[in-house]
This record gives structure tokens, sequence and C-alpha cells, in this order.
């Protein structure tokens, strides 16, 4: 399985880079275990080789799996699984085998069955697999609709506004105005007193 090059995860990494206004979710305390997974794979030696490199990469995703099954049915493992969501995402970045882009669909897809209560752990695999399906359906496919039914899916839960801002800056690219225009109606109806919100939105919006 390949990628299409509009959501492969080395270009976009699920449109982080264009969303990030503020960290989504709480930092780990000290000593918890995704705490110490960060650690590990913000340590890896940039100066390394490459090939050292995905080597670490792997062993710290080789990790953050005993660590998941460690945790068995608690909350936590959701958070695990998020973490083991990006380290693949960085791998694939690093090397796109298809086995590595095999195992984030897995991961993601194993990812999206948390309650919306987890809702905000979900969201990234959620958009990546969303247009994965979309990329499959071709030209018969809507993607300003699985936008839209993707951000009113998190509509009222911690993930709301990184869905939206994703879904604008998304619908922006592919000259969808009026995605743009419905998505700017949730955001008014919603984030109408959200200073982050209104500020991304007089960014991107700002002209029109």
């Amino acid at each position: 399985m390949r990628f299409p090059s509009f959501i492969r995860p080395a270009a976009s990494l699920l449109c982080m880079a264009l969303i990030a206004g503020s960290p989504l979710l709480a930092v780990d305390a000290p000593g918890s275990v995704v705490a110490k997974l960060e650690e590990s794979l913000s340590s890896i030696d940039k100066a390394a080789s490459p090939a050292r490199q995905r080597l670490s990469v792997r062993r710290v995703i080789r990790d953050a799996q005993k660590a998941l099954e460690a945790a068995g049915a608690k909350p936590e493992r959701w958070a695990i699984l998020e973490f083991q969501f990006r380290a693949q995402q960085r791998l694939v970045a690093m090397d796109e085998d298809s086995k590595h882009r095999k195992a984030l669909v897995e991961i993601g897809e194993a990812l999206i069955k948390a309650p919306k209560a987890f809702a905000q752990y979900r969201v990234d695999a959620d958009l990546l697999l969303s247009q994965i399906e979309q990329a499959r359906k071709g030209a018969d496919a809507n993607r300003g609709e699985s936008l839209l039914a993707f951000v009113n899916r998190y509509v009222g839960t911690p993930a709301g506004p990184k869905a939206l801002r994703a879904a604008i800056v998304m619908g922006l690219e592919m000259g969808d105005t009026r995605l743009v225009n419905k998505l700017r109606k949730i955001a008014a109806e919603h984030h109408s007193s959200d200073l982050e919100m209104i500020t991304f939105l007089r960014d991107k919006l700002g002209g029109q």
C-alpha cells in the first residue's frame, strides 16, 4: 500500500505543522510511561546515520508496544497508542517501506476506537484514515463532505478546535469555498470566544 502524495506522512504529518497553535494533549507527568517514551524519541541522535536513526525509532516503537501490552484495558492505553502512532509516522517519514505504512494504518485503526472522552488522542489517526479512504474512492470521492463529517465527529470534544483548523487548511488548499464557509460557521457557533481560533481564522481567512 502506498499513501497518495497529498496525505503522505513524510510531507504533512497530518497537517500538524499547519495547525499546531497549542499542544492538544496535556503534558504527561515526569516519570509517566508516555513521558519516558517521549524522552527516548526526542533523544535520538540526529547526527547519527539515517540507518542508525531508523533503528532507534524502531526500538522506541517496540518499547511503546510493550507498554501498550502492559497497560491492557487501562485508559492510559490511548495515550500510548497515540505516541506509537506519531513514532510510526516518523519512521514512515524516514523510510516509506510498505511494511511501515501498513503498520501505521493498523495503529491508526486501533486508535480511532478510542471513546469520545479520549477523542484528543484519535484525531490525527482519524484524519489520516479518512483521507486514505477518500483516495481509494478516487474521482468519485467528495473530499469536502468527508472533511465536514470528520469535523462534526469532534465538535464538543477537546479535539474540536484542532480538527476544525486542519479541515480549514485542507479546504483552502483544495479551493473548496463552500466547505470553508461551512467550517467558518461551525467555528462561529462553537468557538466564538476562543482567542486562538479567532487568531487562526484572521490569519487564514482575513483576506476573504
